[in-house]
């Protein structure tokens, strides 16, 4: 007996995650981690320091994720639409 896999995929929810993805990029852009201090000096200030690097470097990580993930909805329903357009042509030409 034969395996099939069938992949059923809706360009429009593909472009709908794409759209999300690239507004989670933004909003990761657009976060602040800067910090500021009135006073203080010492290991506890460094350690603030490096912890608010460390989230600028994982939110620069993820806005760059993201907006690849958005890339890649994109490529995807951009196939699906010709995989359709294609096996259309199958059926229109048989007719």
């Amino acid at each position: 007996m034969a395996s099939v896999i069938t992949i059923a995929a809706k360009t429009v929810n593909l472009k709908a995650q794409a759209e999300k993805m690239r507004e989670l990029a933004a909003k990761l852009d657009s976060r602040s981690y800067q910090l500021e201090f009135e006073q203080g000096e010492g290991a506890f200030v460094r350690e603030l320091e490096a912890m608010s690097a460390e989230l600028r470097n994982v939110g620069s990580a993820l806005s760059s994720l993201a907006s690849v993930t958005a890339e890649r909805l994109d490529s995807a329903a951009a196939e699906f639409t010709a995989a359709d357009e294609y096996t259309a042509g199958f059926y229109r030409g048989g007719e």
